[in-house]
């Protein structure tokens, strides 16, 4: 009974780690996705300050 409570805890601990790893590569792809359309965003607005009239 002992050993089972035991291995049960060790298999909760095993796939806590497992999604915390999986949200932390996400969280990297998010970031990476985030500042691809900031540069994105920067570039037109860049492009269309060309246009401004003063």
């Amino acid at each position: 009974m002992v050993n089972k409570a035991v291995e049960d805890a060790a298999g909760s601990v095993s796939d806590t780690a497992d999604k915390s790893h999986g949200m932390s590569e996400n969280m990297t792809r998010i970031d990476e996705d985030a500042l691809a359309g900031k540069e994105i965003s920067d570039g037109l607005r860049t492009e269309v300050g060309k246009f401004r009239l003063e």
